[in-house]
């Protein structure tokens, strides 16, 4: 338990570190509030397009485990990142689509710069829920040095990406300051593609003993289907707490701005 905390509470830190830099690179507060808003969207849809898997996939992980039963572990890993894959594919192409809705919406001002800054942030929408997949499983697996790890790795590749690429664009390129704000929305995927990388690694020197377990069982004793329903069955309360406990970010980012511009 303090192991996977701290590694959340590291990854909060860094995140809390960069914004004084950040915020003097840019010297802007309309990007900064351009920032802040598409990640209001952005995490609301992350929310929703892998809200519960990881949760239930680290619970059966556990369940299968303690019941020596590998082969069901094995799928369990494969339905959870065919699950992920595909909804955060949904989602990705879903924000690229309505991003020329969404940002007029949004700001007054600076709707490109927002509309682009959405797309960008479309593709971490793929990106993070087979991060997730990675992150569940091996919490099931009680890995949670790897768990922590992959936490403060991502963080800390995040915001190295970002406030290096943001000082290249600026004061060695002396590119317009937008073009550091698209840097900094890119660093989600970047951070998320390395911090994939890290946990196929990962994967490979360790996946073998379960693969070893299922070589040695006897039967199956589960079935695809079963487990899908039982990863639905964790999963989509999950998903309704998700959708209207943070439903308070679409009203203030999207429907609030449009209701007093009508107004």
């Amino acid at each position: 338990g303090l192991i996977g905390t701290g590694g959340l509470f590291v990854s909060k830190l860094i995140g809390l570190a960069y914004t004084i830099p950040f915020s003097y690179i840019l010297q802007s507060e309309a990007y900064q509030s351009v920032y802040a808003q598409s990640y209001n969207i952005y995490a609301y849809l992350l929310t929703i397009f892998q809200s519960g898997v990881p949760f239930a996939v680290a619970t059966l992980v556990a369940r299968y485990i303690a019941l020596n039963d590998a082969k069901s572990v094995i799928l369990v890993k494969r339905i959870a990142f065919a699950i992920l894959g595909l909804t955060g594919f949904v989602g990705m192409l879903l924000l690229f689509a309505l991003s020329n809705v969404i940002a007029p919406a949004m700001v007054a001002k600076n709707a490109d710069i927002m509309a682009n800054c959405l797309r960008i942030l479309s593709l971490a929408i793929f990106l993070v829920p087979v991060l997730s997949a990675f992150r569940g499983y091996y919490q099931g697996l009680k890995e949670m040095e790897e768990y922590a790890f992959s936490q403060a790795f991502e963080q800390v590749f995040r915001v190295a990406f970002l406030l290096s690429a943001a000082c290249l664009v600026v004061y060695a390129l002396g590119w317009d300051k937008k073009y550091a704000l698209y840097a900094a929305v890119m660093s989600t995927s970047v951070a998320a593609l390395a911090a994939v990388v890290q946990f196929i690694h990962f994967d490979r020197n360790h996946q073998y003993e379960i693969d070893e377990m299922a070589r040695k069982q006897k039967g199956q004793l589960r079935t695809s289907k079963k487990i899908f329903r039982e990863i639905l069955v964790l999963a989509v309360p999950y998903l309704i707490v998700a959708v209207l406990g943070n439903i308070d970010q679409v009203f203030n980012s999207f429907l609030l701005p449009t209701g007093l511009k009508m107004h």
